[in-house]
């Protein structure tokens, strides 16, 4: 099957574009000019595609969005299935929801990013705005199922009342993170702004590399950390490593890990862990003749 690119031109048109349902399995083996017809909104407008993007057939068996995309919501909504690549910044509820498939952005993206997800893999090269993976205005929950890996830094409020799945995030996250956490798995690689976990009731967060005072005292409303070995965390750093720098990627069979439950307020099921780095290896002597 022939693939698609449809490309979006820098230009002054200030219309914010609604592209749910823009995705491999609704586009791909439709003809050229079907696709140009295909209904989107436009400043809640109804409107065509080939309007304001611009379509030529791409590799096999891929959708790829490019170009002028900040101002483009909801891209990889409707999504359950195929591969789908989205090459610049876009705007707000990327992948929400999608059921399947692979969504790899190579940029940033706005608000509500993964919130609806339910399925699948997305990849986000860059940032992230506000409540990545949490729960929508009008929602009691948040991601519900699949894997959301983000390259760059969360603003606030990640993984807010998060029911299921993995979100793994390698730069470092603002205020709020896991507040309201029902269940599921939140990774943090870099640094951690407080409050953290805040009314979480259920799932796991494990910070590779905590502050001092975190790893001493836990957050807010949790116990204090104690050292802990877990069954499920080998298979789960294995998965985790795969992703990381390469320096830290190989410290973590050697770490220790400390655990902390919480939140108390919210019945205490939660757990936060705690990387604890491995002493440094002395460096290699070699043999003299």
């Amino acid at each position: 099957m022939n693939g698609l690119t449809l490309t979006r031109e820098m230009d002054h048109q200030p219309q914010r574009l609604d592209l749910r349902d823009v995705v491999p399995e609704r586009l791909l083996g439709l003809p050229l000019d079907a696709i140009r017809q295909f209904p989107i909104l436009a400043n809640g407008q109804p409107a065509r595609l080939g309007d304001y993007l611009s379509v030529s057939e791409g590799p096999p068996q891929q959708l790829i969005l490019r170009g002028e995309l900040s101002r483009c919501d909801r891209i990889g909504s409707g999504m359950t299935s195929g591969d789908l690549l989205v090459v610049g910044d876009v705007g707000d509820f990327l992948a929400s929801p999608m059921r399947g498939g692979r969504l790899l952005l190579q940029g940033s993206a706005g608000r509500y990013a993964a919130s609806s997800l339910r399925s699948g893999m997305v990849q986000i090269q860059g940032n992230v705005g506000e409540y990545a993976a949490a729960a929508l205005p009008t929602a009691g929950r948040g991601m519900s199922g699949g894997t959301l890996h983000i390259g760059g830094n969360c603003g606030p409020w990640v993984a807010a009342h998060m029911r299921r799945g993995t979100v793994m995030v390698l730069g470092d996250i603002e205020a709020g993170g896991a507040s309201g956490m029902i269940a599921g798995t939140l990774v943090v690689a870099g640094k951690v702004a407080m409050p953290l976990g805040c009314g979480m009731t259920r799932g796991s967060l494990l910070l590779l590399q905590p502050s001092a005072v975190l790893a001493e005292q836990g957050p807010d409303g949790f116990t204090r950390p104690q050292d802990c070995e877990l069954s499920f965390l080998p298979l789960l750093l294995r998965e985790i490593a795969r992703h990381l720098p390469p320096a830290l990627s190989q410290e973590l069979p050697r770490s220790r890990w400390k655990r902390c439950l919480g939140d108390r307020a919210a019945g205490g099921q939660g757990e936060v862990l705690l990387r604890e780095a491995p002493p440094a290896r002395p460096p290699s002597s070699m043999a003299h003749a």
